[in-house]
């Protein structure tokens, strides 16, 4: 269990930050809110889809999505008890030793297995708008994180990668 311990190197303009974040997080929750209600919509009454998935595999997706938002969720309050202004960069446990934002990542993975059980073109779109939106808030992040911590997230942003592993 290491941590990177610093204390934020700058004062930054919070507000700022948390108002770019918050733009494109809120997107991204609205994307997911209506894959979930398309859901919802689906199972009460029963329509089709377009494209044709397993229903278990895209059960299984959405649930390994959700399992790992909530597993990094508790990792980061577990090593950070003030996750909107942290005082720790990061915790090198879970998907963390590898990316820099996992719970994203995990969102990515849960919206998909949802998009699966009702695939049409209109949840296509509200998919690929929910990961333009998410991929944007990774960015304002990132910026944030480099404001507030400094050296100490560069050097952690040369040994991880950004959302996917081994790619990008």
């Amino acid at each position: 269990m290491s941590s990177i311990t610093q204390t934020p190197k700058n004062e930054v303009n919070r507000s700022l930050y948390a108002q770019r974040r918050l733009r494109w997080w809120a997107i991204k929750v609205i994307c997911g809110s209506i894959l979930i209600g398309a859901l919802l919509f689906k199972t009460i009454y029963v329509l089709s889809s377009y494209w044709p998935f397993s229903i278990a595999f895209a059960q299984i997706v959405s649930l390994t999505g959700f399992t790992l938002v909530i597993y990094h969720y508790i990792l980061l309050r577990r090593h950070n008890k003030n996750i909107v202004e942290p005082s720790i960069l990061v915790t090198n446990q879970g998907l963390y030793r590898w990316l820099r934002h996992p719970m994203y990542l995990a969102d990515a993975i849960w919206f998909t297995g949802i998009f699966m059980l009702y695939a049409n073109p209109v949840t296509l779109v509200v998919l690929l708008i929910g990961y333009v939106a998410l991929v944007l808030n990774v960015s304002e992040e990132d910026r944030c994180l480099e404001a507030v911590f400094g050296d100490t997230f560069i050097e952690w942003k040369k040994r991880t990668k950004k959302l996917v592993p081994l790619l990008f």
